[in-house]
């Protein structure tokens, strides 16, 4: 159980010249300015230099004067609004400490009312926080409660297990991973706190809630062509989008000459590398590197670009795992040896799969070891054409037949995902085929669906769908969309 307790307290008198600056906007940004020069204002109100860290002479006036007008609404004094009122996703939030203190300390609230009650525990999964008030006005009472269930259904809840798999670098500074009590704590009390005293709050939503609402995090980028991709983009940041479009406007851009250029380098010897380059003096464990995940790549492009350019010209697929070993081998002083036993090995599997069709062999069974639906579904689908169109023998349907919810993009019917969240059959082959028309593999959807990730879950797509049949059958529209983006932009040429 908890007693009524708080620590604002309204009706404080605050200095005159305090008060005299809520007079006008003016005398409110020479406040807030007066206040960012002390330093003591939250990092979040100065702009950050170029070492990343907050520059104290670049403070936020605006933003500043907001939190205190929202503060001065919610009777919180100056100083108190700028700890507790944060903008979080173009909102003003307010921390669930004050929140709490604002209901308790305001005249909307029964006395003796606020009752508090914990059951379960975090190791059985069954720990819930429920809170129960009555508002002295209507007499109205409520109990709301938040769960280790209700967190998992909103997928929010981390568990150790996701913190130790690959991917963990994502989860294991995540509150709700560190403070999984006080974050169900937290929800309960925003539940209680909309629905109960909204006009207490005038509507903020709590600071601990406001983060995981989800965000618009779409990124356009303009080519140095003038073109314009749009990326929805939540688990990349704008600049390694802007990197990544911009890598592709240099690779679509090549002419002729590049193309003979690089033919001529390619057989001039290449300097040995068996030295950690200047650039990177860290040695890298196997362990860390399994742990950044597809973050490998950029790693490998900043910080040993000495073999960046090797490590591509190697045949096959560019995994995460050929940059680890790569990074390894440069550590251990082997990286000339290991780039010619993985060049050999991977030119004669080339080789190897040359002779067997001049040998007349059958080649091996592209369906072999996959279900029966897999087989009936390929054998249906086909492979595409270099155009994009249906498989041969299969008529182009018209306006009629077209579903009137589908969307052309590069020549692809995309159909709306129904309720069910997986398209029928016939939605399902139209997609498979478009993108296997515009030259979508296996090897280059786990590429590129490695690096994307869901919005709403946060795992990557090819966790997701491991498969292109199945990335067609259950991917959204705009999931749909932001892959044929990258992949058109990288690809293509």
């Amino acid at each position: 159980m908890e007693e009524q307790k708080g620590l604002i307290k309204s009706g404080t008198k605050l200095p005159a010249f305090v008060e005299d600056a809520y007079e006008s906007v003016e005398k409110m940004q020479a406040f807030a300015d007066l206040l960012l020069k002390s330093k003591l204002c939250p990092d979040h109100l100065y702009e950050k230099g170029a070492d990343g860290k907050p520059d104290y002479t670049q403070g936020k006036t605006p933003a500043t004067v907001m939190i205190l007008l929202q503060g001065h609404q919610l009777d919180l004094p100056p100083l108190m609004a700028l700890q507790h009122i944060v903008p979080i996703n173009g909102l003003l939030s307010i921390k669930g400490i004050a929140a709490k203190s604002l209901i308790l300390n305001s005249s909307k609230i029964k006395k003796g009312s606020w009752k508090e009650n914990i059951t379960g525990t975090i190791e059985g999964e069954d720990y819930e926080v429920s809170i129960t008030a009555t508002r002295s006005d209507t007499e109205e009472t409520m109990t709301r409660a938040f769960s280790v269930a209700d967190s998992k259904r909103a997928g929010l809840w981390v568990t150790k297990q996701m913190v130790d798999s690959k991917e963990g670098w994502k989860y294991n500074r995540s509150p709700w991973w560190k403070y999984q009590k006080r974050m169900i704590f937290w929800r309960c009390l925003g539940d209680i706190a909309k629905d109960l005293f909204t006009d207490v709050l005038l509507g903020s939503y709590i600071t601990e809630e406001a983060r995981d609402l989800p965000q618009d995090a779409e990124v356009i980028i303009e080519t140095p062509k003038g073109e314009k991709i749009t990326i929805p983009d939540k688990e990349h940041v704008k600049e390694r989008s802007v990197k990544l479009t911009n890598r592709a406007a240099d690779m679509i851009t090549k002419n002729a000459t590049d193309i003979i250029s690089k033919a001529t380098s390619e057989t001039t010897e290449p300097t040995p590398i068996d030295t950690i380059p200047e650039e990177e003096a860290h040695v890298y464990t196997e362990q860390e590197l399994l742990n950044l995940g597809p973050k490998i790549y950029d790693l490998v492009e900043e910080k040993f670009s000495s073999i960046f350019e090797r490590v591509n010209t190697i045949p096959g697929k560019k995994s995460n795992k050929r940059y680890r070993l790569a990074i390894l081998s440069v550590q251990q002083g082997k990286f000339e040896e290991w780039y010619s036993q993985t060049m050999e090995l991977e030119e004669g599997k080339g080789e190897t799969s040359q002779d067997t069709k001049q040998e007349g062999e059958t080649p091996p069974d592209p369906f072999k070891e996959k279900s029966a639906e897999e087989l009936e579904f390929e054998k249906n689908m086909g492979e595409g054409t270099p155009e994009g169109k249906l498989p041969k023998g299969e008529a182009e349907p018209t306006a009629e037949e077209s579903p009137a919810d589908a969307v052309s993009f590069f020549g692809i019917n995309l159909t709306s995902l129904p309720e069910s969240g997986a398209r029928a059959f016939p939605e399902k082959r139209a997609i498979f085929g478009g993108l296997r028309g515009i030259g979508v593999n296996e090897d280059t959807f786990k590429k590129y669906a490695n690096e994307l990730a869901c919005e709403d879950t946060g795992e990557t797509f090819l966790s997701t769908w491991p498969t292109v049949e199945e990335f067609s059958k259950g991917a959204s529209v705009s999931q749909l969309k932001e892959f044929i983006n990258v992949f058109k932009a990288v690809e293509l040429k």
